[in-house]
Protein backbone atom coordinates (compact mmCIF):
# COMPACT_ATOMS: atom_id res chain seq x y z
CA UNK A 1 0.00 0.00 0.00
CA UNK A 2 2.70 2.63 0.94
CA UNK A 3 4.24 1.45 -2.48
CA UNK A 4 1.29 2.44 -4.41
CA UNK A 5 0.76 5.86 -2.21
CA UNK A 6 4.60 6.39 -3.12
CA UNK A 7 3.68 6.27 -6.29
CA UNK A 8 0.51 8.70 -6.60
CA UNK A 9 2.75 11.07 -4.41
CA UNK A 10 5.26 11.27 -7.27
CA UNK A 11 2.87 10.91 -10.32
CA UNK A 12 0.37 13.80 -8.68
CA UNK A 13 3.58 15.82 -8.58
CA UNK A 14 4.19 15.59 -4.57
CA UNK A 15 7.66 14.81 -4.22
CA UNK A 16 7.96 15.56 -0.38
CA UNK A 17 5.24 13.64 0.17
CA UNK A 18 6.75 10.89 -2.09
CA UNK A 19 10.40 10.99 -0.64
CA UNK A 20 8.76 10.21 2.85
CA UNK A 21 5.92 7.37 1.77
CA UNK A 22 9.07 6.16 0.41
CA UNK A 23 11.39 6.00 3.37
CA UNK A 24 8.46 4.96 5.51
CA UNK A 25 8.41 1.65 2.99
CA UNK A 26 12.29 1.33 2.78
CA UNK A 27 12.00 1.13 6.63
CA UNK A 28 9.73 -1.97 6.19
CA UNK A 29 11.25 -3.08 3.28
CA UNK A 30 13.54 -5.95 5.05
CA UNK A 31 10.12 -7.14 6.90
CA UNK A 32 9.02 -8.04 3.42
CA UNK A 33 12.20 -9.95 1.52
CA UNK A 34 11.43 -13.48 1.36
CA UNK A 35 7.95 -12.76 1.66
CA UNK A 36 6.90 -11.67 -1.79
CA UNK A 37 7.87 -12.98 -5.11
CA UNK A 38 8.05 -9.28 -6.69
CA UNK A 39 9.39 -7.55 -3.43
CA UNK A 40 11.84 -5.48 -5.48
CA UNK A 41 9.37 -4.15 -7.72
CA UNK A 42 9.61 -1.68 -4.22
CA UNK A 43 12.94 -0.60 -4.70
CA UNK A 44 12.16 0.12 -8.13
CA UNK A 45 9.43 2.52 -7.30
CA UNK A 46 12.40 4.10 -4.64
CA UNK A 47 15.13 4.39 -7.70
CA UNK A 48 12.55 6.33 -9.61
CA UNK A 49 11.40 8.78 -7.04
CA UNK A 50 15.10 9.32 -5.99
CA UNK A 51 15.91 10.33 -9.68
CA UNK A 52 13.32 12.73 -9.73
CA UNK A 53 14.35 14.05 -6.86
CA UNK A 54 18.21 14.37 -7.54
CA UNK A 55 19.17 11.98 -5.37
CA UNK A 56 21.32 10.23 -8.27
CA UNK A 57 23.85 8.11 -6.08
CA UNK A 58 20.81 7.36 -3.49
CA UNK A 59 19.01 6.13 -7.08
CA UNK A 60 22.08 4.05 -7.91
CA UNK A 61 22.69 2.58 -4.50
CA UNK A 62 18.93 0.87 -4.51
CA UNK A 63 18.76 0.19 -8.10
CA UNK A 64 21.51 -2.13 -7.37
CA UNK A 65 20.13 -3.76 -4.63
CA UNK A 66 16.67 -3.93 -6.83
CA UNK A 67 18.81 -5.19 -9.76
CA UNK A 68 20.17 -8.05 -7.78
CA UNK A 69 17.26 -9.06 -5.79
CA UNK A 70 15.62 -9.40 -9.55
CA UNK A 71 18.45 -11.33 -10.76
CA UNK A 72 18.09 -13.57 -7.63
CA UNK A 73 14.36 -14.35 -8.06
CA UNK A 74 15.19 -15.10 -11.89
CA UNK A 75 17.49 -17.12 -10.97
CA UNK A 76 15.84 -19.59 -8.51
CA UNK A 77 12.89 -20.04 -11.68
CA UNK A 78 13.55 -23.33 -13.11
CA UNK A 79 11.71 -23.12 -16.64
CA UNK A 80 13.03 -21.52 -18.96
CA UNK A 81 9.34 -20.34 -20.23
CA UNK A 82 8.38 -18.82 -16.53
CA UNK A 83 11.65 -17.13 -16.47
CA UNK A 84 11.18 -15.38 -19.86
CA UNK A 85 7.74 -14.09 -18.40
CA UNK A 86 8.91 -13.14 -15.08
CA UNK A 87 11.32 -10.91 -17.22
CA UNK A 88 8.82 -9.53 -19.03
CA UNK A 89 7.00 -8.07 -16.04
CA UNK A 90 7.39 -4.42 -16.92
CA UNK A 91 8.99 -3.33 -13.49
CA UNK A 92 11.32 -6.15 -13.92
CA UNK A 93 12.22 -4.87 -17.27
CA UNK A 94 12.61 -1.60 -16.51
CA UNK A 95 14.94 -2.19 -13.85
CA UNK A 96 17.07 -4.31 -16.02
CA UNK A 97 17.09 -1.82 -18.87
CA UNK A 98 18.07 0.40 -16.09
CA UNK A 99 20.67 -1.03 -14.90
CA UNK A 100 22.27 -3.19 -17.68
CA UNK A 101 21.52 -0.10 -20.53
CA UNK A 102 21.02 3.47 -18.31
CA UNK A 103 17.25 3.51 -20.19
CA UNK A 104 14.39 4.72 -18.30
CA UNK A 105 11.03 4.47 -18.75
CA UNK A 106 8.76 7.80 -20.13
Amino acid sequence: VLNDLALTHWRAGDLPAALQTTAEFLALYPDVVGKDDNVHRYLWTAVQIYRATNQPEEAARLLAQAYAAFQHDLSAIPDAESRHAFAQIPHNRHIAAAHERDEWPK
